[in-house]
């Protein structure tokens, strides 16, 4: 890997550390105090997506700028499909998909309306835990189902119409433990289901998904993630390595989208059953596709990146490297800003106390 490799590496990850401080501690926690007491749910809201915009608007641009992936995305173009409210369903190849997602949802332009779905042990780690809370994203204990489904019906019934949402229908991520566990559960479908590069789909939250959108949800973009590691195919990037610079060379993504007219009717409705049976023929397809190589070709032509892509990842890039130095050197030059800062962290961590901020927003919302 080398030095530069390993440089590489812990550039990105201070990169994100000081991003993602400034966001959660100088920023969002503050608008907190100051709206939320007022009652002021929308303006709070407001202060939140523009973070969020920011925040993964850089983040998608240090995986590619700091990190030197490169992005082959095949299939549907919809990027002009002026969709605004968007289920977005993948295989979870890895404990980072999520990560490497971020540019994808970038070349969508739908930054500032990404909803991720993600587990409940994520939800107090310092500063990125908290700015999750913040941008209101839902946590599932993958424990309780009822529970988790309600939670996914409650969370994204709340938002509004300009949503971009993320959910991994496997629910865990390809490890051979799990692919053991899907393999044993496959056997026992009708027909059976012997996969090898992705997991049995769990129809229940995508159908609290559809159910809580209604005739809200424009459409479903079908996403298949690969990746590219030092020459290995289909490789799965960790957090170690990620680390020490080993980042994907490629990350091969296709995407299908399906609008919600050509949706079964059962499943428009959110009928578990029908979802799971659409579910599984999607995953038959992407098993064959990852067998075959997710590489554009006459039948799966590659996506044109929407005008402007990468300028606008340069500038995300450079503004996200200013603020970053400018939040570093306001640490260190000024004592005033340390104790905000400080005491910023001290009320986050109490915040687990009463349940996080997004429990008391939603309280706060309740009682309007």
């Amino acid at each position: 890997m080398g030095a530069w490799g390993h440089a590489r590496g812990l550039l990105f990850v201070l990169l994100l550390v000081v991003s993602a401080f400034l966001g959660s501690v100088l920023i969002l926690l503050p608008a907190a105090v100051l709206l939320l007491p007022l009652r002021c749910v929308e303006g709070f809201r407001s202060r939140a997506a523009d973070v969020r915009w920011w925040w993964f608007s850089f983040a998608a641009a240090c995986v590619e700028g700091v990190g030197g992936v490169e992005y082959e995305v095949v299939g549907d173009d919809v990027a002009g499909a002026r969709d605004r409210t968007v289920l977005v369903i993948c295989n979870h190849h890895c404990r980072l998909d999520w990560l490497f997602l971020w540019p994808v949802c970038a070349r969508h332009g739908r930054c500032g309306a990404l909803h991720i779905t993600l587990k409940d042990s994520l939800k107090h780690v310092p500063l990125f835990g908290w700015a999750m809370q913040a941008f209101g994203f839902c946590f599932l204990s993958r424990v309780d189902r009822a529970s988790d489904v309600e939670g996914i019906r409650k969370s994204l019934g709340a938002r509004g119409e300009d949503v971009y949402a993320l959910l991994f229908p496997e629910g865990t991520d390809l490890s051979p433990s799990n692919s053991a566990k899907a393999r044993a559960y496959g056997s026992t479908l009708d027909p059976p289901r012997r996969f090898e590069r992705v997991l049995v789909p769990r129809a229940a939250g995508v159908a609290a998904a559809i159910e809580a959108f209604g005739d809200r949800l424009d459409a479903i973009y079908d996403v298949t993630l690969a990746y590219d590691v030092a020459a290995r195919p289909y490789a799965r990037p960790d957090e170690r390595g990620l680390v020490g610079g080993a980042f994907p060379n490629v990350a091969r993504v296709r995407v299908d989208r399906v609008a919600r007219g050509d949706l079964p009717r059962a499943m428009r409705l959110g009928d578990v059953a029908a979802t799971k049976l659409w579910l599984l023929d999607k995953w038959d397809a992407k098993e064959a596709r990852l067998k075959a190589g997710l590489r554009a070709d006459r039948a799966s032509p590659r996506a044109p990146d929407p005008p402007g892509t990468a300028l606008a990842a340069r500038y995300h890039l450079l503004a996200g490297l200013a603020a970053c130095a400018t939040t570093v050197y306001g640490l260190w030059s000024y004592a005033a800003l340390r104790r905000v800062a400080l005491a910023s962290c001290a009320g986050w961590a109490s915040l687990a106390l009463f349940g996080g901020l997004d429990g008391i927003e939603a309280r706060v919302r309740a009682e309007r």
